[in-house]
């Protein structure tokens, strides 16, 4: 008999709203984004979730392997057969975000002043990141941009 990773410890459905705790994260990095705790709550946060995810695969693939069929996952009509219907699917989609999301933001916060950009600045795309992603991570380089190009155009050059 093969080893199973047993199901998550909540329904999916009470999983899928604890995950609004996730705002908390965000908004730590607006509000308090040199406060110690910031980082931890992110990174614990993070691991939380991509752990869930793991964790959601893990028994998805030691239960019922054939419900992942990474030939679907090819063409736009194989991802919508896959997800239709499909709560666990859906689940480890939306769970597979969450971590990444986050952390994106939390980059966006510490790349910030690296790079000459205002804190106030950084928090449209922070924003972003939370509601929409890799566009969020978009709008922080065109942010940027200007920055880093006003930086290196006033710095001596080494040469």
């Amino acid at each position: 008999m093969a080893f199973k990773v047993p199901p998550l410890p909540l329904p999916l459905d009470k999983i899928i709203e604890l995950q609004n705790l996730n705002l908390i994260g965000f908004a730590l990095l607006i509000l308090l984004p040199r406060f110690s705790i910031t980082r931890l709550v992110i990174f614990l946060m993070t691991v939380f979730w991509a752990a869930a995810y793991a964790w959601n695969i893990a028994h998805t693939m030691t239960t019922s392997p054939d419900s992942i069929k990474f030939d679907q996952m090819q063409t736009l009509d194989g991802l919508t057969g896959l997800f239709s219907n499909n709560k666990p699917g859906i689940f480890a989609a939306w769970t597979h975000m969450l971590p990444l999301d986050l952390w994106t933001a939390r980059w966006i916060i510490e790349d910030a002043p690296v790079s000459g950009v205002p804190h106030l600045l950084a928090i449209p795309a922070v924003v972003g990141t939370c509601l929409f992603g890799p566009a969020g991570l978009l709008l922080y380089f065109i942010i940027r941009t200007p920055f880093l190009l006003f930086a290196s155009g006033s710095k001596p050059k080494t040469e």
